[in-house]
């Protein structure tokens, strides 16, 4: 059984050669191939992957998606460019994954560089309430809440393995054959949500998503700071996931509702981050 680790790079050269570097003591027994899509600026060969290429910047699930038709390994790995695999990591993740046949995508247990957990390695759909109670702070006053909780799924231990909603697109390891026969990515995010979304789609597909306990991965997480177009894409997104998913399903105030929040969320990000960049 053979693993193709897909990296999609931008402007992010010595966090790939270090998650490069961490592969063959985390895929531990699995055969293993690295594929490197570069959508940087100025992109300068990385040849520690077995495979290089520079593309075009059309947004994260499209070189994914590239990078999943250059794979010759019956699994396929999304892996952040700025995400160390620990020892073993991506062999408990096969091992979990290819231990029942409805386990349909697995991710692992995902930790900041300053120790604590990231947020999205284990979490539910952000539906409407979920994530008006999660932008309330009701989450972090009654996290052993199921309704207050449900984004994150707060009442869940992050040490011990459990089924998911969804996993981070940090670290996302599915059979390719399952990935090809849901259209891979939806290209339609141009980053953030791509991952939630195809997590949906394989819970609709009647498999499971599965959070492993058992592999750890260190995320340097937004090391290569934010722009203007990559806080909007993250509101952005947020429409996508809901107008493909929920719209149908909810009435028209609702979803006005919906999408005045986001809009309002997304300009007072801009204008954080307007400020934060000003002398």
């Amino acid at each position: 059984m053979k693993i193709s680790v897909l990296i999609v790079n931008h402007k992010a050269d010595d966090y790939v050669r270090r998650a490069l570097a961490s592969l063959p003591a985390a895929c531990g027994k699995y055969e293993f191939e690295s594929i490197v899509m570069d959508n940087s600026p100025q992109p300068s060969p990385i040849t520690e992957a077995d495979l290089w290429e520079s593309i075009e910047n059309r947004g994260f699930g499209n070189g994914c998606n590239l990078a999943a038709g250059k794979a010759t390994g019956e699994l396929l790995l999304f892996l952040n460019p700025d995400s160390e695999c620990g020892p073993h990591a991506v062999e408990a993740a096969a091992d979990c994954l290819l231990r029942e046949e409805k386990a349909g995508l697995v991710g692992v247990k995902i930790l900041l560089p300053d120790g604590s957990f990231e947020g999205g390695a284990l979490r539910g759909f952000p539906t409407p309430e979920r994530a008006l109670c999660y932008f309330l702070g009701l989450e972090k006053l009654f996290p052993r809440n199921r309704v207050c909780g449900g984004y994150h799924l707060s009442w869940l231990d992050r040490n011990e393995s459990h089924e998911a909603e969804c996993v981070s697109g940090s670290f996302m390891l599915l059979r390719r054959s399952l990935f090809e026969a849901l259209g891979g990515f939806d290209e339609s995010y141009f980053m953030y949500g791509e991952d939630m979304d195809l997590c949906l789609r394989v819970h609709k597909a009647g498999y499971r998503v599965l959070y492993c306990a058992e592999g750890t991965v260190l995320h340097h997480h937004g090391r290569s700071g934010r722009s203007e177009r990559q806080t909007a894409a993250f509101y952005d997104a947020m429409t996508i996931f809901y107008d493909k998913h929920y719209r149908q399903e909810r009435s028209a105030l609702t979803t006005a509702a919906v999408h005045a929040g986001i809009n309002l969320l997304k300009a007072r990000g801009l204008r954080r981050l307007r400020k934060e960049v000003l002398p």
